[in-house]
């Protein structure tokens, strides 16, 4: 937990947005058929992206301490991680556009 308790999953997830932008970027230079929602995802991405540098930048100077034990079940170890769950969420939003999207694409 020590390893992404502050937000590193942010900066694997705005790399991740860069990627999808660029297969986009490359499926619009060979005039490729792309699905209806390709401008909504391309959106979302790119919020999540905004939203991730900051968060990034926030939780490396506002350091989260590391539980030793919890009591009580998940919630309040995911209210003390709350930065950790916001990543977790964020990436996965932004995996689950570049995966459709990258099957979405015609070969």
């Amino acid at each position: 937990m020590a390893t992404v308790k502050d937000g590193q999953l942010y900066w694997a997830a705005i790399a991740m947005g860069a990627a999808m932008i660029f297969e986009l970027w490359q499926a619009l230079e060979s005039h490729k058929a792309l699905p209806s929602w390709t401008g909504t995802a391309l959106a979302g991405v790119i919020l999540a992206m905004l939203m991730s540098v900051d968060l990034a930048a926030g939780g490396s100077v506002f350091n989260t301490t590391v539980l030793t034990a919890t009591a009580g079940g998940m919630r309040p170890w995911l209210v003390h991680y709350r930065v950790f769950g916001g990543s977790a969420i964020t990436s996965g939003v932004i995996v689950g556009a570049y995966t459709a999207l990258h099957f979405a694409i015609p070969q």
